[in-house]
């Protein structure tokens, strides 16, 4: 498997991949939308990265939460599959894949999933630890709230 957070080897890649960290920081639909184009992008230049593949996976998540297009959502778990099979002791794998899980009602894998992206490293920023979802109802992803 590939080490923990390796980066995109190529320059042009990991400049995409850090300008989409930095626009997915921001909590609006907008900040969204250019995230997932810049992932887009890093994408077709390096595909198989397991941290690109994680950062696109969490910003489709965040999509699909707010605007309830399950385009985004079948898109976020096959980025997040792919990442968690590239590399299954990267953090941001397994909270990509623990968040879609949380969104599909599947709490127990949610939680589990999220514990071992916590117990690999630090969590991507604007993620709860694993513990803060321990008594969440798991309803609708409506009612859930974001971790993304």
């Amino acid at each position: 498997p590939t080490p923990a957070r390796e980066a995109p080897t190529d320059p042009a890649a990991l400049d995409l991949y850090l300008r989409a960290r930095h626009e997915a920081h921001g909590f609006w639909t907008g900040a969204t939308r250019s995230a997932i184009a810049l992932y887009e992008q890093a994408l077709a230049i390096s595909p198989d990265s397991p941290l690109v593949l994680a950062g696109y996976a969490r910003a489709r998540l965040r999509s699909w939460f707010h605007n309830d297009d399950l385009s985004h959502g079948v898109e976020a778990r096959e980025a997040a599959e792919r990442a968690y099979a590239a590399a299954p002791n990267l953090a941001e794998a397994n909270v990509a894949l623990g968040t879609w899980h949380m969104y599909a009602n599947e709490g127990s894998r949610a939680v589990q999933l999220m514990r071992r992206g916590s117990e690999l490293g630090p969590p991507p920023p604007s993620t709860a630890r694993p513990s803060a979802i321990r008594s969440w109802p798991f309803g609708s992803s409506r009612q859930s709230p974001a971790l993304v």
